[in-house]
């Protein structure tokens, strides 16, 4: 079969998607999973192409492994710093031979490049990571990111640039295989999915339990495990001269735990919440009303693009109140357009609170904003505790873990028609229970680390502690939890000092490699990008490449045109479906209305883009400009000119100014003459015209670097390229090159 005619995926725009499925494997020992994924690639189109997709993990998952087979030869990665794996994959692709680069976004989002893949040619990425789970009472939440859903705001603020930014076909169907081998339970009963159809089917050790046939990658894949018990324990694991050592246990509740409550409750009411998220939220919004106290008080507040109090500030909690609101809640809709959160939590947080009264914030959504850290910061210096409610289909589990974690709160999921009573139970408990923190941990034998501690602990939710030692602990650990003040009450009845007796470790070497990845965020760089390498981890500091090396006769010739695979469309988002019964058919309306947006402004609105960038020459143009462009008209750009562009950005931007946008900003900073700067537009237009992934401000800042190559004027002040971005300024640069002619001429 020809390459013209295998059958292939092709998005809206009728571009062929190289990934055609992706399976994954797992295996869960009590708290402890590890899975390994496959992405499945191949080409079937008749040139080179270099393969760049973004995909989600969970927050705290470690990766372990990092390989990718190619033609049926297995090829494995190793971790260098950013820059130096970032080299060592472009000099491959210079040197025609195939590569593959995994590179840590942050907040749970990686972006996998596999270069140089030949017409015909089918390669296998493989990545297996190992997450460490926490129980509340026995039940473990089980849950596996597959799609990213489109966000709102500026990519750039997740670290993600050009074809690296997530988006989404309504064409495109990936297949989708999991399979999870549960150790030690032998009870299928014991095991349910809110997000699939599912088997159970016991083995030697416990249950493996599969996927429906038909499941795609278009929702989150939720298990929902039940343990007979989870005792408290401590592992100790070898750690090369040494041991690293892991303390788990749950506190239990006790009558201290059924304080007053004094919340505040944000309601993501914007687009992407449609349909089924905005139901489930609903449900969530009702159920936390109807469980208030009348010594209880609480305000409500939704919001999107704008910020809507419902409530007049706190409110008492009695029926007679409660009433009128719960009947608002019952009438809203996801019609407030976009997810300005920041705004909304900063207006929530100035709600005015009585003396003495601490205030905890509730916040349900889905999460589906870029500027997670920005929140994050924002929610730090609040003085709040954070709680959130994660709905939907493939909330941002990112968002949710880490605003409430940093702020002494919690967090929970419910899945797009799951129930939400077992979850709104768990945040009552661990919104009334009485605020406690670590006080003291007695590991017997001094440690030489130990990783950051939880910043609060609640009752019947797991804690994991993790420190090394030069010599084995030979004890139980002893953990003293003590009662936080609330107001200028301490309670005697929070304090518990838990033992948790030896227990065998994990085998291999998962244990080590999990604690050095939690040690990370408390070093200082340089160490922290040392210790990565030391433990082959990918990071903030460091990525994994690998490289396929050719036979002379087979070397690539020349560069891939680079193919930006898009995500499934995430089940539900927008009122898209519903995450039980797919179907396009009948979106609604906020749906509709939403996908005209996203197509006039995807770069400052959700993100839906899915054109590759393809380095064929410019299209003509409507005006007489682009049309010379078209036809092969070059510039000649003065030496003078050049000098005057860089040194009136330099200037801008040692300022604090920010980079010029478009030609108007750029000829604003540095007048151009009229002929040069139609030209800039017209070029602009043009490249922009051939991929979604290049914007106005990307050609300036590509122009720039051209500009600057030989002076580096601006080497210092413009940020550095990440391997993808670059690929993309190479493109436009060869273009400029060929364009844009600099005539040497002396310096006023």
């Amino acid at each position: 079969m020809s390459i013209e005619t295998h059958p292939c995926l092709r998005t809206i725009e009728g571009e062929r998607v190289p990934l055609t499925g992706v399976s994954a494997t797992g295996r869960l020992n009590g708290l402890l999973f590890e899975l390994t994924v496959e992405q499945h690639y191949r080409n079937t189109s008749s040139h080179v192409i270099e393969t760049v997709y973004t995909f989600p993990t969970p927050l705290h998952a470690v990766l372990l492994a990092f390989e990718m087979e190619l033609n049926g030869t297995k090829h494995v990665a190793t971790a260098f710093g950013r820059q130096q794996a970032e080299r060592k994959y472009e000099n491959a692709i210079d040197e025609g031979d195939s590569a593959a680069l995994l590179v840590d976004n942050g907040n749970g989002l990686y972006t996998v490049n596999v270069a140089n893949l030949k017409p015909g040619e089918d390669a296998v990425v493989r990545y297996r990571y190992v997450e460490l789970l926490r129980a509340h009472r026995t039940q473990v939440r089980l849950n596996l990111p597959t799609v990213i859903a489109p966000r709102y705001g500026n990519p750039a603020d997740a670290q993600l640039q050009g074809p690296a930014i997530p988006g989404a076909d309504l064409l495109i169907e990936y297949p989708f295989t999991l399979r999870v081998d549960i150790a030690d339970i032998t009870d299928a009963a014991r095991v349910t999915s809110p997000s699939h159809a599912i088997t159970a089917t016991p083995n030697a050790n416990g249950l493996t339990v599969t996927l429906g046939n038909e499941s795609l990658l278009d929702r989150d894949a939720v298990l929902i495990v039940d343990h007979v018990e989870l005792p408290a324990s401590t592992m100790i694991a070898p750690d090369g001269e040494g041991f690293v050592a892991l303390a788990s246990a749950a506190l239990p509740a006790t009558e201290a735990d059924n304080r007053p409550l004094t919340l505040k409750l944000l309601l993501d009411c914007s687009g992407s919440m449609a349909g089924d998220s905005i139901e489930a939220a609903k449900r969530a919004l009702v159920q936390m009303l109807a469980g208030l106290h009348d010594t209880d008080r609480v305000s409500l507040t939704r919001f999107g693009s704008d910020v809507e109090h419902v409530t007049e500030g706190l409110e008492p909690g009695d029926a007679h109140s409660i009433k009128p609101v719960t009947r608002i809640v019952q009438r809203m809709n996801a019609d407030m357009g976009g997810t300005n959160m920041a705004e909304a939590i900063t207006a929530t947080l100035a709600i005015p609170v009585p003396k003495g009264a601490a205030a905890d914030l509730v916040l349900i959504t889905d999460g589906e904003v870029y500027n997670v850290d920005d929140v994050v910061a924002l929610a730090k210096r609040s003085g709040h505790r954070l709680f959130v409610i994660a709905i939907g289909a493939a909330p941002n589990e990112a968002l949710a873990r880490k605003v409430s974690e940093h702020t002494g709160g919690a967090c929970d999921f419910v899945a797009a028609g799951e129930q939400v009573e077992p979850a709104m139970l768990r945040m009552f408990g661990r919104l009334r229970s009485m605020p406690r923190r670590i006080e003291n941990i007695d590991w017997s034998t001094t440690p030489e680390w130990t990783a950051p501690l939880p910043t609060a602990v609640f009752p019947n939710d797991t804690i994991h502690l993790l420190a090394g030692f030069r010599t084995r602990p030979a004890s139980p650990v002893i953990v003293t939890i003590i009662g936080n003040e609330v107001g200028n009450k301490a309670s005697n009845d929070a304090h518990a000092m838990l033992t948790l007796p030896l227990a065998a470790p994990p085998v291999g070497d998962v244990l080590p490699r999990l604690a050095a990845a939690r040690r990370l965020s408390a070093l200082p760089e340089e160490a922290a990008r040392d210790l990565a390498v030391k433990y082959q981890l990918v990071s903030a500091h460091t990525s994994l490449v690998l490289v396929a090396q050719r036979a002379d006769a087979d070397k690539v010739q020349g560069l891939p045109d680079t193919i930006a695979v898009p995500h499934m469309l995430a089940e539900g988002w927008g009122g898209a479906g519903q995450a039980r019964h797919r179907s396009f058919d009948l979106p609604s309306p906020m749906f509709l209305r939403l996908s005209a947006e996203l197509a006039e402004g995807p770069r400052r609105n959700f993100c839906m883009e899915t054109a590759p960038f393809v380095s064929s020459p410019p299209p003509p143009g409507s005006d007489d400009a682009l049309d010379d462009l078209a036809a092969g008209k070059t510039c000649d750009l003065p030496d003078s000119l050049r000098s005057a562009i860089l040194v009136a950005v330099a200037q801008a931007l040692a300022a604090g100014q920010r980079l010029p946008e478009n030609v108007d900003a750029l000829h604003a900073l540095c007048p151009l003459p009229e002929d040069i700067r139609a030209f800039f537009e017209a070029l602009c237009i043009s490249i922009g015209a051939n991929s979604s992934h290049i914007t106005a401000s990307d050609f300036i800042e590509a122009l720039l670097r051209f500009l600057d190559r030989d002076e580096g004027r601006l080497d210092d002040l413009l940020p550095p390229l990440g391997s993808s971005q670059a690929r993309r300024f190479r493109k436009i640069r060869r273009q400029l090159e060929l364009l844009v002619r600099i005539e040497q001429a002396a310096t006023p």
